[in-house]
């Protein structure tokens, strides 16, 4: 771990101490005024991952000869810098730049993608039909199954599960299913109710993406999704995450921020999410502490105008890293690595969830039903609810088909060994009988058998000779 006291708080001087305090309590004895830091914070760091609606669209940014970009060879480029009016300069620049480019047609991504509600929802019920057809979907249920505390879940939040169907043209007559969009929806929609069917409460399922228009909403929520707003000055997702989140996002671009924007104020019970090189080979280096700000120098004319972007350069492809995100992530085990010990033929292959879904880029995309998740999707728990080495090695042996989730609940064993030999036997009515008979022996053994047997001393010779 680096120890250079300029990149140990990347929040540097946007945040004051008594606000990084309150912003870092983990018992949020000030939830409102933290909700507020959340959203500024989350403000600061979502950055160059979505459009957004006074800022300028990034993607652009190197197409113009007007704008050049550096980075400040100072270590202060590593915090975010203070509220200054080189900020707000930044601000009017880019609001400036971003209505310019407006103007242009054919700029910017419709919000609307030209479906309806109900051609969302016809898409997926054929493709959950399909997904859960000769119970593929349940192949699911061996990644929940290495989560051995569920009871410490109440909720599973999903960020940038991506849109699922559009239309290039309003014209057009049959919307464009994305595949792998589609797989992630229903991949989360049967991992909620596998928790579900391990725990007694309520466990709600939760999503956020930018790119989602009313008719992706309204057609999510039909099918027991709770949609957050993702915008700027409202990020209802970051707000809502806490310490008994499950956190799900699928494929996200390695520059993008969610975890270092997590890793400053909480730490989630799991992560699904995909990992830094360094967690799946322990051979490779840890990722270099990333800038979170850089310059953009204007061509004003006959003067050059500068200003403040927060983020790192547009054409670093590294993958975003910040020193609290390095130590939020030691606090966690990785308890599967989806690529490597996940068997994916257990899932339907995407391209054959819809007729309409797009068409894959090559044979081997094809023929590879695997590829919904990123590269090196994996399943973190945090270390205090992270099961034992004993545990895990349980976990990995293939159990019975007939195993039930209810049966640890039901026996009383949440930890340990125990809990995960109980988890294995099935919950039949003979095995219960069984296990009443079990019981009342046991009581019968401790209220009347013992208690006699300790009035029985061998040292009397007088109390042998009456027992025999």
């Amino acid at each position: 771990m680096l120890t250079d006291p300029r990149l140990q708080d990347s929040l540097g001087s946007r945040f004051t101490a008594e606000e990084k305090a309150i912003l870092r309590d983990p018992d949020q004895k000030h939830k409102k005024i933290r909700d507020e830091l959340v959203v500024r914070l989350a403000d600061d760091f979502t950055f160059r991952t979505a459009k957004r609606s006074e800022y300028f669209p990034w993607p652009w940014l190197e197409d113009h000869e007007d704008y050049e970009e550096m980075i400040d060879p100072t270590a202060s480029c590593f915090q975010l810098p203070g509220r200054s009016i080189d900020l707000m300069k930044a601000d009017y620049m880019l609001k400036k730049v971003s209505l310019a480019e407006r103007a242009k047609p054919g700029r910017m991504i419709p919000i609307d993608f030209h479906v309806t509600a109900e051609e969302i929802k016809g898409i997926l019920k054929l493709a959950l039909e399909k997904w859960t057809r000769d119970e593929k979907d349940k192949g699911l249920r061996t990644i929940i199954d290495r989560i051995e505390h569920p009871e410490d879940i109440d909720k599973v939040i999903c960020i940038g599960l991506g849109r699922i169907a559009y239309r290039k043209d309003p014209m057009q007559a049959d919307p464009v299913v994305a595949g792998p969009c589609l797989a992630q929806h229903l991949a989360m929609l049967t991992m909620v109710n596998c928790l579900r069917a391990r725990v007694s409460h309520k466990i709600e399922l939760c999503a956020a993406d930018f790119t989602y228009d009313e008719a992706h909403k309204a057609a999510l929520e039909s099918f027991g999704f709770t949609i957050f707003d993702p915008s700027r000055h409202k990020h209802e997702h970051f707000r809502m995450i806490d310490r008994k989140t499950m956190l799900c996002s699928c494929g996200i671009p390695p520059f993008q921020s969610i975890m270092p924007i997590i890793s400053e104020y909480v730490q989630p019970a799991v992560l699904f999410v995909n990992a830094y090189e360094y967690q799946i080979d322990s051979t490779r280096p840890r990722p270099a502490i990333s800038p979170v700000w850089s310059k953009v120098r204007r061509r004003n004319g006959g003067e050059d105008e500068y200003a403040i972007v927060l983020g790192p350069p547009k054409r670093n492809f590294e993958p975003f890293y910040t020193e609290s995100t390095g130590r939020m992530f030691d606090n966690y085990e990785l308890v599967m690595n989806i690529e490597e010990e996940f068997d994916h033929e257990k899932l339907p292959n995407m391209y054959g969830l819809h007729n309409h879904v797009r068409k894959p880029k090559s044979e081997d995309e094809r023929n590879n039903p695997g590829c919904i998740w990123a590269k090196w999707q994996c399943l973190f728990v945090r270390k205090d609810l992270a099961p034992s080495k004993t545990s895990q090695e349980l976990l990995r042996a293939p159990s019975p088909p007939t195993q039930a989730y209810s049966t640890k609940a039901m026996m009383g064993f949440n930890t340990g060994r125990v809990g995960v030999l109980f988890d294995s036997i099935p919950t039949t009515p003979l095995v219960s009988f069984f296990v009443f008979l079990f019981l009342m022996f046991f009581y019968l053994l401790i209220s009347f058998i013992i208690p006699d047997l300790k009035a029985f001393r061998l040292t009397d010779a007088q109390a042998v000779g009456r027992y025999l």
